[in-house]
């Protein structure tokens, strides 16, 4: 049984340029491979580029009507209606789910299409209702990327992005230097006390994200509309940074001087281990989760030790939190140039979408009440990524410069 592990995806792949007849042959194997659940994520991303290219489409379709075209309704969960697969992907009729991505938990992203698999028990559908593609109105917005601002200790300003590099600034006996997309400190001299530490604040704009290496080596990855506040040089018995919106971190071990990320009125404690803080004000839950190593997270007094591959929910209007098992794709998505959605409702995937791509949604009467599940790549624009969801469901959309509005279809 198939299971991709986001973390661990490549998605520069470059397909082989063969010949006509050869490429022929080549979608054939991919589908039989697909078919046979062999394929592997390489070969999955050659599939969805070919699919994606309106040059292959009849070749493609050909095959599928030699070989593809009937199914068993108690096929296993990998077989796919393949009359689906250019056209309106189907909803679950009366749910308000739905699904453009399902092979038990998660799939993967085409470059320019999501090539639709379908949980047979739930989506059996032999002829589905015909009709052009839906077509996103009017303009087009590009995806976020590498920019930032540099707030220093003195209040002076440096703005980033991924084109700049060199040495930045000075900050007491620490060194700013910046590369494409990151920022690192570089100590000089250890010998600081409390008294000479100078604090920095990272912030990400809407549609910006950016990485900053600390003067310990510890790693911060921020999301869009994010900040993190830390020391330039760490002092003292231990290392605290100020973390708002989303994060990911990679802390260097030190056992005599633990980790600490505030979060509201939350705290994070480590001594060296990889976990994902999403603490955005709009969001109903904030949660923490942990890949490895060990954090304790305490809330209003109470303290809990969490282990690798759970996550910690809470709310801000409500007292304590709870520990559960992590969907670890979901949460480390946004970090591996993904969006993932599972049973994702609109206006929380909306949400996600207003951060990366620097625009403000706008619904006409009520939210749509439907959930997707499903992966779309963070590296397409803004029409691309509303297309599907389009299709995939009872909504429409219109871009007219920064507004984004969503309809009942």
């Amino acid at each position: 049984m198939l299971r991709f592990r986001i973390a661990r995806c490549i998605f520069n792949f470059q397909k082989q340029k063969l010949m006509p007849s050869d490429q022929y042959k080549r979608i054939e194997q991919l589908l039989e491979k697909y078919r046979d659940k062999s394929i592997s994520y390489e070969e999955y991303l050659e599939l969805f580029e070919y699919i994606g290219n309106k040059e292959y489409k009849k070749a493609i379709f050909e095959i599928m009507d030699q070989r593809y075209r009937t199914l068993n309704p108690d096929a296993d969960v990998h077989d796919i209606d393949w009359d689906n697969m250019y056209r309106q992907i189907a909803h679950e009729n009366g749910h308000g789910k739905n699904s453009f991505w399902r092979p038990l938990r998660y799939l993967a992203a085409a470059v320019t299409l999501i090539i639709i698999s379908y949980s047979i028990h739930k989506f059996y559908i032999r002829n589905s209702v015909k009709g052009t593609e839906n077509q996103v109105a009017v303009t087009d917005v590009a995806p976020g990327s590498d920019k930032a601002t540099l707030t220093l200790s003195d209040g002076s300003r440096l703005e980033l992005n991924e084109n700049k590099k060199g040495e930045l600034a000075e900050q007491g006996v620490t060194r700013i230097n910046q590369v494409s997309g990151a920022i690192t400190y570089v100590p000089e001299n250890t010998d600081v006390t409390a008294q000479d530490v100078m604090f920095n604040t990272l912030t990400t704009p809407r549609g910006g994200k950016y990485h900053v290496v600390l003067s310990d080596g510890s790693k911060v990855w921020l999301n869009a509309e994010s900040s993190l506040t830390f020391p330039a040089h760490f002092s003292g018995p231990q290392r605290k940074v100020i973390l708002t919106g989303e994060g990911y971190f990679e802390v260097a071990k030190n056992k005599e001087m633990p980790f600490i990320v505030e979060v509201g009125d939350a705290q994070v404690k480590v001594l060296g281990t990889h976990f994902n803080i999403m603490a955005y004000q709009d969001e109903k839950v904030l949660k923490t989760t942990l890949l490895e190593g060990s954090i304790n997270f305490s809330r209003n007094n109470q303290n809990r030790v969490i282990a690798p591959g759970q996550q910690v929910q809470y709310t801000v209007d409500k007292q304590g939190f709870t520990i559960y098992k992590a969907d670890m794709e979901a949460a480390m998505a946004w970090k591996n140039g993904l969006f993932v959605f599972n049973d994702t409702r609109i206006d929380d995937i909306m949400k996600s979408i207003q951060r990366w791509y620097n625009v403000d949604v706008v619904y006409n009467n009520d939210k749509p009440d439907i959930s997707y599940t499903g992966v779309i790549p963070r590296s397409a624009n803004l029409s691309k990524v509303l297309t599907v969801l389009e299709s995939a469901g009872n909504v429409k959309f219109e871009i007219k410069g920064n507004m984004v509005t969503c309809s009942k279809k």
